[in-house]
């Protein structure tokens, strides 16, 4: 579970490919109640999942809800790996 936190995207540096500021690889998580504000140029999404060997085993299955992005990214607030589905937003 990741739950109750406050992140800061102002130091997202698009330095190895840092441009959210959550990548999720993991299987069956809950994602809820966390807020993201703070702005950086390399900011494309708030959250992003990744399927890094299979997607029943990374990046899929995993639950966002309640989460408040307080800041405008050119992406999506979650953007989900096209390998697990279709994308929520």
């Amino acid at each position: 579970m990741i739950a109750g936190n406050s992140f800061d995207g102002s130091g997202v540096s698009g330095a190895n490919f840092a441009d959210s500021v959550l990548d999720l690889k993991g299987v069956g998580y809950q994602v809820v109640n966390n807020v993201t504000s703070g702005a950086s140029p390399r900011l494309m999404d708030g959250f992003q999942t990744h399927v890094i060997t299979e997607p029943a085993t990374s990046g899929c299955n995993n639950t966002f809800r309640n989460n408040t992005f307080n800041v405008q990214v050119p992406g999506k607030p979650v953007a989900l790996d096209s390998r697990c589905g279709i994308n929520p937003q």
